[in-house]
Parts: C-alpha cells; structure tokens; sequence
C-alpha cells in the first residue's frame, strides 16, 4: 500500500473496503459520548464530515485503522452491534433496495451475495444448500483477526433489523446461527433475540434456516425497482472491484484441495498463476496460503467434530493428515484441547442446557 511521504496527509490506495458512513456512526457516537473526533481519526487524514458523505469510501488501511482505535477504547463490540441495529434496509444505498425489491427471500440473497462488494470488501458472503437447510455463510474479505468478531457481530444485529424490515420478526423461528468466536457478556443481546437459537465456537461463522424459505415472496418486491437498482449494483460492482477479492476465491479453491499434498500448487493452477506469483499476491494482502490452510482446516475439522460423527483418524485423512498424531497436535495448538476432548466437551456442554 502506497502512502504520501508527508505523514500528515496520507494519501491511501484505490482499494475502497468500506462505505465510510458505517464507521462514521460509530465514530459519531463515540464523540457524543465525549472522545476527541481528531484522536479517533489520527493518521487517517479523514474528518468526521467528509466520512459521512454518503458516497465515501475509505480504503483498507484505515478502515483497520480506525476500527483498531475503536478496539483500544474497549467499546468495538457493543458499538458495532448498536450501529448495525440501527441500519435498515435504506441504510445499504441502491444494493438495500434491491434486496428490497426482490420477488422472494431467495432472489434478496442473491442480491446480497453479488453485490456485498458495492458495501464492502472487508467481509464476504456465500450462499448454498446442505440437505434441506439454506446456508448463509460469512468469510473474511481481507484478514481481519480479532477484528472480524466485532464486525459480524455488527452484521447480525442489521440483519435482526432487516429481518422485521422484510418479515415483521426478528429473527425468523427455525432460523439459527453459528459463530466461528468464543461467546462473551455482550452477547447475551443475541443469545434473547435468537431464543438461544445460536452457538459459538463453531467451525464457521453461518447463519441456517429451512431451505424451502428460499421460495417465501418478499411484501415489498417491485419488478421495476429491483431491475433498477440491480443495474446501478452492477455498475457500481465494475467500478469498485478490486484486487482484494482474491482472497476469498483462494479461500474457496483451498478448502477443495485441502487434503492434498501441495494444495498450494492447485490454487495456483485455477487461477491462472505461478505459485510464486500467488505466494507474492498474498503477502501483499498481509496473508501467506499456509495461514490460510491452517484456519481453513481447523474451521473444517471444527464443523466435522460437531456435526459428524466420523472417528478423528477420517477426519484427520480428510484434511490431508497421513498421520493422526500430527492432526491432533495441530488441533491442540489451535483450541487449546484433543480433537476427543474438544467432542466430549461439546457433548457435555449440550446435555447440560
């Protein structure tokens, strides 16, 4: 990332990640509260005014950065998910009313899927069907670390609002969902809106429901809205793609070739690149493939532990572990137990709810 050499006015890459008028809530709120507007945004060359334009964008770089100086004060959690509770559908420019305007529930997440990028490249979406469940599954678009709790936690508190936007019920009965983080205080908010129908320390970060609510119409649909805004996403998608979406293609390409030899190699293939070239891309992205077949792994061996009942020796195989005892040391430095301690535990821990 190429910045000015005068440190006082940075000038960030092109490659936009948010609308700037999400952080700017969260910023607005916090020197309402009484912090200093220029502390929260130092280094960033931004001002409160300019972030609440509605067609700002901020780039990679200070996205994190002001999302870090929000961590530092303690107040990222609860903050993200109050803002995220105050956005309705209107709030998300021409893709909210697309989703809108979309005939059935099914077509409003296609939407969403297509077109988060208009809104941000920080998270991304994919969408599919496991059995007669509906899968809504949320990824990292750029690495986030401990950043990306915050943010989901943000996301579903907009969708709870989204929710009884489109369904008048927030969220929907026989809906449930999964997040890939530990459960904290804060979280209790979710745990009354979802009727305890959600769960931490999951393999990924989801959220689940009938899959035959694909088909359910949308009251607000309207043909020519949605032909509309589709067409302003579209062109708004062309003008603001970046680099940055490699990652989640590479993320989706690893978790197909996890479990051979050099899935790295693989990688490279689909896209079209040496392993060097993709080795390169990566650092420029703040990532190595190895980090990324190391989550994806234990992401997979989570939701395998959880949801199967396969003996850790074929889950060890399926992710490219020839021998078990190397799973199971893996497996402890990410989560602290054994793959058997982890299953146990989780068993346990359902039978005394």
């Amino acid at each position: 990332m190429s910045r000015s050499p005068n440190p006082g006015s940075p000038q960030w890459s092109a490659d936009e990640m948010l609308l700037a008028p999400y952080l700017a809530r969260m910023v607005e709120h916090l020197v309402a509260d009484g912090h200093d507007e220029r502390s929260l945004l130092d280094g960033t060359g931004l001002t409160l005014e300019a972030m609440k334009k509605a067609d700002a964008r901020l780039p990679v770089e200070a996205c994190l950065r002001i999302l870090d100086r929000l961590g530092e004060l303690g107040r990222m959690p609860v903050l993200a998910m109050r803002v995220g509770g105050e956005l309705d559908l209107r709030s998300h420019g021409f893709l909210g009313y697309a989703v809108l305007a979309s005939a059935t529930l099914g077509e409003a997440l296609d939407m969403a899927v297509r077109y988060l990028r208009t809104r941000t490249g920080l998270l991304t979406i994919r969408s599919f069907t496991e059995g007669d469940q509906a899968v809504v599954q949320f990824e990292e678009g750029v690495p986030l670390g401990e950043r990306f709790p915050a943010l989901i936690d943000g996301l579903v508190a907009a969708l709870f609002r989204i929710a009884g936007q489109m369904f008048g019920v927030t969220p929907p009965p026989e809906s449930e969902i999964r997040l890939s983080y530990p459960e904290r205080g804060h979280h209790s908010w979710l745990r009354e809106q979802t009727r305890g129908r959600m769960d931490f320390d999951c393999g990924f970060t989801q959220i689940r429901f009938p899959a035959r609510w694909l088909e359910l119409p949308v009251s607000t649909a309207d043909p020519q809205l949605v032909q509309l805004a589709a067409e302003q996403c579209e062109k708004e998608l062309q003008r603001f793609r970046r680099e940055n979406e490699l990652l989640g293609r590479v993320r989706q390409l690893t978790q197909r070739h996890v479990a051979e030899p050099r899935p790295m190699d693989a990688v490279a293939a689909a896209l079209h690149m040496t392993p060097r070239t993709l080795r390169r891309r990566l650092a420029e992205l703040g990532t190595t493939h190895q980090e990324i077949v190391e989550q994806l792994r234990c992401a997979m061996a989570i939701d395998r532990l959880r949801e199967t009942s396969d003996s850790v020796e074929e889950i060890a195989a399926s992710l490219g572990y020839n021998d078990p005892s190397n799973f199971g040391r893996a497996f402890r430095r990410w989560t602290g137990m054994s793959p058997r301690a982890w299953r146990r535990s989780r068993a346990e821990g359902s039978h005394s709810r």
